[in-house]
């Protein structure tokens, strides 16, 4: 990056121990050896920079922001535009030859404008994908825990309580990132308790339990992670 444009973005940063170190210890770091356009957002309390050139696409190459996006087109610019709108939140582009001070919408129409098309390409390239994204994920479960969970669901029922119910619902509504994804139900020592573990493309992820807590009158269940 051109040391003339460094120095006009670090005139631009709040004397805050916060804006000054995202920017000194990560935003140039990002800007060492590259002319890609990018976003800036300089805030009181920190910075966000987000590159909108070549390096954009390659991200299109992982299943999970291929998910991300089309679900949510802005989603690789989140760390730009989804803070809260503030007055002292200053807007830059860099389009590879000037740094311009702009507007967060201005901003969202010129992402639009460079990668709108190719964002909404990815539904017909990626077809399975785009069929699946917002397709609950499934529970599965080994037959004896099948039959263990209905005991436990026939139990909750006799004390009216919704919430073990609740529970695997909520599971079932964790962002989907993969075709490939579900959540395993297993068995645990607690008494009326199951395990389970989120599992992308075979490999396990976030792991916890739908735990009951035996002295509670209601809502007896929770997901601990």
């Amino acid at each position: 990056m051109i040391a003339e444009v460094i120095e006009q973005m670090r005139k631009e940063l709040y004397d805050t121990r916060f804006c000054i170190s995202d920017f000194e210890k990560y935003d140039l770091k990002e800007l060492e050896n590259t002319n890609e356009p990018f976003f800036w957002l300089v805030r009181d309390g920190g910075t966000s920079l987000c590159f909108i050139g070549p390096s954009m696409e390659k991200l299109f190459s992982l299943e999970s922001i291929r998910f991300a996006v089309m679900k949510e087109p802005l989603a690789n610019i989140s760390n730009i535009v989804y803070w809260p709108d503030c007055n002292t939140n200053k807007y830059f582009y860099w389009d590879g030859a000037h740094l311009q001070k702009v507007s967060k919408y201005k901003i969202i129409s010129i992402f639009n404008n460079i990668w709108g098309s190719r964002i909404q390409q990815l539904s017909v390239q990626y077809p399975e994908e785009y069929a699946v994204i917002n397709t609950p994920l499934k529970l599965k479960m080994s037959p004896e825990i099948s039959e263990r969970v209905k005991e436990v669901k026939n139990i909750a029922s006799e004390l009216q309580d919704s919430s073990f119910e609740d529970c695997l619902k909520r599971l079932q509504k964790w962002d989907r990132y993969a075709v490939d994804q579900h959540i395993e139900i297993y068995g645990d020592f607690a008494k009326n308790s199951f395990g389970f573990s989120e599992v992308v493309n075979g490999e396990h992820k976030i792991c916890g339990g739908i735990i009951m807590s035996p002295n509670a009158t209601e809502k007896r269940w929770n997901i601990h992670t």
